[in-house]
């Protein structure tokens, strides 16, 4: 971001990455039982990668989410008759919670994240579709990532240059019993390239947290877990906090909206 824009941007509380004209503070989804914490609410069929590459729908429902091996998640539900494998990968994970916890989020109504996180600050995750992961180009040029097609995002349109535009996607809070008493919370969020050229690694920041962001793609999403809040996290995310991208738009870096 050169001094001009980021001075600008300075006088910008929070932008929004969608049409709306207020911020919503994201939804908090409270997680403090121990027989709830891998319990995930999925409130419409959504496509996954199975373990041989092939698309998995997973129906609406009420599902246990556990870790199956290295490389797999399973759903787990008391009206299906056999367990639902998904295809997934471990990652680091800020929170270091003290038993396993579920949650999910659907991004910019397309992309729905779903991650396990689990004690010693590592997590499994995988990311499916509303209308097939294969459709939305599978996971993209890395594991992990998914395209959107930015006509469908209620975001703001990027300039017609050959250049990269991350923003922040919207965001949810879970919140679940700490380890020693009370509540931490989690924000649930991500970053997505709506440009039209690459964007090289950067940072997204929350708060006091600061996450790293890998090289993204035109239309790719990478999902960011924020965590360990003795409370409700900050509302707003930062992304490319260190001004590493060049951008055609360097004003909508900083915004938060509520995931639906």
């Amino acid at each position: 971001m050169n001094p001009m824009l980021k001075a600008a941007a300075g006088a910008v509380s929070a932008i929004l990455i969608s049409a709306c004209s207020s911020v919503d503070t994201p939804r908090t989804d409270k997680n403090t039982s121990a027989q709830d914490s891998t319990k995930i609410v999925i409130d419409q069929p959504l496509y996954f990668s199975g373990p041989d590459g092939r698309d998995v729908v997973v129906q609406s429902g009420t599902y246990q989410l556990q870790q199956a091996s290295d490389s797999e998640l399973r759903l787990v539900s008391a009206a299906a008759i056999s367990p639902i494998l998904l295809s997934a990968q471990t990652t680091r994970s800020t929170p270091d919670v003290p038993k396993p916890i579920a949650m999910g989020t659907l991004y910019e109504s397309q992309v729905y994240h779903l991650i396990l996180l689990l004690p010693g600050s590592t997590a499994m995750e995988t990311y499916g579709s509303v209308s097939g992961v294969h459709s939305r180009g599978g996971f993209g040029a890395q594991k992990g990532m998914v395209v959107l097609k930015a006509d469908m995002l209620a975001i703001q349109p990027a300039e017609p240059q050959s250049l990269p535009d991350l923003v922040p996607t919207c965001g949810r809070v879970f919140c679940f019993g700490g380890p020693f008493g009370g509540t931490t919370c989690t924000l649930m969020t991500g970053v997505l390239n709506q440009g039209t050229a690459a964007a090289g690694p950067s940072q997204a920041k929350n708060g006091g947290n600061t996450q790293a962001v890998p090289a993204l793609q035109p239309g790719q999403l990478h999902g960011l877990v924020f965590g360990n809040y003795y409370g409700q996290p900050p509302s707003t995310v930062q992304v490319d906090a260190a001004n590493q991208v060049v951008e055609t738009n360097e004003q909508n870096n900083v915004g938060q909206h509520i995931c639906h």
